[in-house]
């Protein structure tokens, strides 16, 4: 696998977590990765990515990471 497969693996993975937490409230990583059917690396490189853009936010509760979008700043509550 070339770098740039492996980019654009993390990129279409990454479209993939996006439109599944559009019809969710929030998934933890278990139920992102048994849905998409994606190795480990892949589900993580994908969620860091995700971070970074700031298109997701990630919470720890009782040891389960919860993954919810990021919501708009114009969308925020003042």
């Amino acid at each position: 696998m070339s770098d740039r497969d492996a980019t654009q693996i993390v990129a279409d993975n990454s479209i993939k977590i996006l439109e599944l937490l559009k019809s969710k409230k929030s998934l933890s990583s278990w139920d992102i990765k048994l849905t998409l059917k994606v190795s480990s690396s892949e589900l993580y490189l994908s969620l860091g990515y995700l971070l970074a853009e700031k298109k997701i936010n990630i919470s720890l509760t009782d040891f389960v990471y919860r993954i919810e979008l990021n919501s708009p700043p114009e969308l925020e509550q003042k």
